[in-house]
């Protein structure tokens, strides 16, 4: 065993660019990076079904303004605190939320974080959204969004009289000013990679063009990229625009000291009068230490927290008990991405070899209090993406011995590779765990654990490693995480991997309109990629909100990993 420190590597940094820096959200070490596509307090939406459909060969026909989403979220609901009765809201008031980092930044081209999302949530909306009660797409800031009947086209017409927070209307030349934003991101460009050209009819008339048919985009555009900035604020802002949101939802942004508060107010000319804000001041601390989070809120110094894995069983039972408002969820998986093109992982076997070595029922019970859920594939038990058998190999410590001996004996060397993860003391301490398994088996394994989170992620996007924790982004649609991360062509295949049967369900599920046909298509892929495993999938992250019981607002429904669904909170009447 070996273990390697950052300043005895020599990595190429001529790669760094700026998607290195915004990716290091994807990371297990922060939680808090748990990036969320939801963004309106609604449950993320899935494709799969168009809002508005056209006739087979005919003119489009509007037939509905909310069609059941046929997906779901990489996110479930796991439990809630009980609750006797919905809670009486009080009037107006101030809540404090601890979360486990700042945004990243409130540019929405560039935010990937959960603390960015919770912003988005309460001083944006987007196009779309989903409602979390039904399921069902349905149009936000879009009146509504119709697919032409050669599916290469959607035509989306916008609510009349919105405007930003800056007093400027929303129109169409706005939607495709904000959709040109991403399309040129180096973060976001490949979220609507499908889109070619953004045609401006009349104010409110705008036609999205696509290369293909593609499922996706109504759910795309509940995502960030359907969040509406002000054109005429990001020219005033211009390099200043990462610090600020000119947006169109419930609250203002009145003040960001960064590494102290961030605080936001009731926007008073809110455009939707059936939801209107129901605070009087929403403030937001950083906090991102777990116990430094619990014993703010334990202090009283926060009103809700983002609760870390190793408190859940306790917020269960406090839950439980009454004594707070909790809900947890079952987030994106814990992984490890392996580089598929070079020794000992360009091997199949290898791969195979070490998750059979890994005993992961131990180490979620050792490391993380029993809390984890064991992963078999990208999508957890709740998903509608969720596959149940997947052919993923389990423990079975006696036949991977026995193909790294296979291994050994045909090409003269035990399979020696560097595991690398960023400085944590608990990936640390899980490193060490897996090393052991690993070695038990006959791999040779170097671990590099001191190194910081941005060479972390240019050595992985080089192609500069061997093995590396990693964490999926939390996408709403399959298409856009399965396609990105494992499609041959996709932007985020830093595996390296390649399959012709998971190209050929991928490509057919980017385009196929038929919500049962695109399940068995991914599941179909999953399953490959599942024998195939070109990445490991450990487990699925348990996280949790909480707040005392004089706030309410978070609901099964409007979780989502570790954003708060900020624009529905309200302090509640005592009694």
């Amino acid at each position: 065993m070996t273990r390697v420190n950052e300043e005895d590597k020599h990595v190429s940094r001529r790669h760094t660019t700026t998607l290195a820096l915004v990716l290091i959200v994807m990371l297990s070490t922060i939680a808090a990076c748990s990036s969320d596509d939801d963004t309106t307090g609604q449950a993320s939406p899935s494709g799969g079904s168009s809002v508005t459909t056209a006739a087979s060969g005919g003119e489009p026909t509007e037939t509905t303004t909310a069609t059941a989403a046929p997906g779901g979220d990489t996110t479930t609901p796991a439990t809630e605190s009980p609750t006797t009765a919905p809670p009486e809201v009080a009037d107006g008031g101030s809540i404090t939320l601890g979360l486990s980092s700042e945004p990243n930044t409130l540019d929405p081209t560039g935010a990937v974080n959960s603390a960015a999302m919770t912003v988005f949530n309460a001083v944006a909306d987007t196009l779309m959204r989903r409602d979390p009660a039904t399921d069902e797409l349905l149009p936000h800031l879009a009146e509504s969004l119709t697919e032409s009947a050669d599916r290469l086209s959607w035509t989306l017409v916008l609510r009349d009289g919105i405007v930003f927070h800056d007093g400027t209307p929303l129109d169409a030349e706005a939607v495709r000013f904000n959709i040109e934003r991403h399309r040129t991101s180096l973060v976001t460009a490949t979220l609507v990679a499908p889109i070619i050209e953004i045609e401006v009819v009349d104010a409110t008339t705008a036609i999205l063009r696509l290369d293909a048919p593609w499922v996706a985009l109504p759910a795309v555009l509940a995502a960030p990229p359907g969040v509406m900035i002000s054109p005429a604020s990001a020219a005033e802002l211009g390099d200043d625009l990462p610090n600020n949101l000119v947006a169109t939802g419930p609250y203002l942004l009145a003040e960001w000291d960064r590494e102290v508060s961030l605080t936001l107010v009731p926007n008073p000319e809110f455009w939707d009068l059936d939801h209107p804000p129901l605070l009087d001041e929403i403030v937001m601390r950083a906090i991102s230490d777990d116990a430094g989070r619990r014993a703010a809120f334990e202090a009283e110094e926060v009103d809700c927290f983002n609760v870390g894995q190793a408190d859940i069983t306790a917020l269960r039972r406090l839950g439980e008990e009454g004594e707070v408002r909790f809900v947890e969820v079952v987030g994106i998986p814990l992984m490890n991405l392996f580089n598929n093109a070079r020794a000992p992982f360009d091997d199949p076997r290898m791969r195979r070899a070490l998750v059979e070595a890994t005993d992961s029922e131990t180490l979620v019970e050792a490391l993380a209090g029993g809390t984890g859920v064991i992963a078999n594939g990208p999508f957890p038990p709740g998903s509608p993406w969720h596959v149940a058998e997947t052919g993923y190999p389990t423990f079975d410590p006696e036949n991977a011995r026995r193909l790294v001996d296979e291994y050994t004996e045909e090409t003269g060397s035990s399979p020696t590779f560097t595991y690398q993860t960023p400085s944590s003391d608990s990936l640390l301490e899980l490193a060490i765990a897996l090393e052991q398994m690993w070695e038990d088996v006959g791999f040779d394994v170097t671990l590099d654990t001191a190194l910081d989170q941005t060479t972390l992620i240019v050595n992985v996007i080089t192609g500069n490693y061997d093995m590396s924790i990693w964490q999926l982004q939390d996408f709403a649609d399959p298409d856009v995480l399965l396609y990105n991360y494992f499609h041959s062509t996709g932007s985020l295949n830093f595996e390296k991997y390649s399959s012709p049967t998971v190209d050929a369900a991928l490509d057919e599920g980017r385009v196929n309109p038929d919500s049962d046909e695109r399940r068995e298509l991914y599941a179909e892929a999953i399953r490959t990629i599942a024998t195939d495993v070109p990445v490991t999938f450990g487990t699925f992250l348990i996280t949790g909100l909480a707040c005392i019981d004089g706030v309410a607002g978070i609901d099964p429904g409007t979780i989502h990993g570790l954003q708060f669904p900020a624009r529905d909170m309200f302090r509640t009447v005592p009694g």
